[in-house]
């Protein structure tokens, strides 16, 4: 995984604060304009890349509406080959339910959501050049058959758009918990192979016990555990961001705290180590006991084993190097065997018979 953080021009973050191994900075249009932009002096030692990120968009609005925001917002970012991308909630139109009170509003899976978000993510792409990411952004679904719907709306988009998806830990363990369901139960359905940034950040509890996105407190314990286990299962790539959305005023007076969250993600960077191989456990499996079978249903084996001379582990490791190389597939039973399967399969006791003769021919 490579580190990211968040900028936000209300909390300037200085040389000492910018980790010296963030690799993309992301930013909203504000930042952009007042920081990032041509026009402006960006006094950081930072010369990696940018996304650009947008909390609140028509992605799901009318065409004419999503045209004016391409024409009047996004088109500074074109010609500026340090950003890489630019990424938005995935959310409802901006004046439904907290949308009206400025918040990202809440996505409601339907087809025409769908088709109007694929029309801007295309339009964009058109227009810029650049790559388009989208973020699962609800926090307060109301069951998880709503979830669910979501995960499956969220999988088709970016399927037919070939969208970036980030996948916000948070808003997912938020979301779940509000929807009283475990966080774990959207996993499966999160196409992990459009996956190309991770966010983490706060999580904070209201006093009904609902919980809410919080950018200025510590990452959360469950999104730290969570990270982990997606990690060491291997759905989150090597390539993925992986980025610490620390973006509010109070930093600056918690700069300890802040430097913890992000030397605490190089631990579990360094702790996941390289992709080892993976065991395959289902031939594993079939092999010992397809061994074991064979014992069983010979009622001479040990006198078999003892005219062979080899050991009973290596007769047996080599009768299946045996099959390996054979055209024909094992079959555990004569039965299942019609006149067509015989043309390309061996009963287990006959493929052993003919290893053993080998020897003796």
């Amino acid at each position: 995984m490579k580190i990211a953080c968040s900028y936000n021009p209300n909390f300037i973050i200085s040389d000492d604060l910018l980790q010296p191994d963030v690799e993309l900075m992301e930013v909203g249009l504000t930042a952009y304009r007042r920081v990032f932009s041509r026009e402006k002096q960006f006094t950081l030692s930072y010369e990696n890349d940018i996304s650009v990120h947008i909390s609140r968009s028509p992605i799901t609005e009318a065409r004419y509406r999503q045209d004016i925001f391409i024409e009047e917002k996004l088109a500074p970012l074109y010609d500026d080959d340090r950003v890489i991308s630019i990424g938005f909630h995935l959310c409802g139109e901006r004046r439904n339910n907290i949308g009206k009170l400025g918040f990202s509003s809440h996505y409601n899976a339907t087809d025409v959501a769908e088709r109007q978000a694929l029309g801007f993510i295309t339009s964009i792409r058109n227009h810029s050049g650049k790559k388009v990411w989208i973020e699962n952004a609800n926090f307060y679904s109301k069951s998880a058959r709503e979830i669910f719907k979501t995960w499956k709306s969220i999988a088709a988009i970016t399927d037919e758009s070939d969208a970036g998806l980030i996948i916000d830990l948070s808003h997912l363990i938020i979301d779940s918990h509000n929807a009283r369901i475990p966080a774990e139960a959207a996993i499966g359905l999160i196409p992990w192979d459009k996956v190309v940034e991770v966010h983490l950040s706060g999580i904070i509890t209201g006093k009904d016990g609902a919980m809410h996105d919080s950018h200025g407190t510590p990452v959360a314990s469950a999104a730290w555990k969570l990270l982990e286990e997606l990690l060491s299962s291997r759905l989150i790539s090597e390539a993925t961001y992986v980025n610490i959305e620390h973006s509010d005023e109070e930093w600056e007076h918690s700069v300890a705290r802040y430097k913890a969250d992000f030397d605490n993600l190089r631990r579990i960077q360094t702790a996941t180590g390289p992709e080892k191989e993976v065991i395959d456990h289902s031939t594993r499996y079939a092999e010992n006991y397809l061994k074991k079978i064979l014992k069983s249903t010979i009622s001479n084996w040990p006198e078999i084993v003892e005219e062979d001379g080899r050991s009973e582990i290596q007769l047996l490791s080599d009768w299946l190097t045996y099959i390996d190389k054979q055209e024909k597939r094992i079959s555990l039973s004569e039965e299942e065997l019609d006149s067509e399967m015989k043309k390309s399969s061996v009963y287990f006791i006959d493929s052993f018979s003919d290893f053993v003769n080998l020897k003796t021919k």
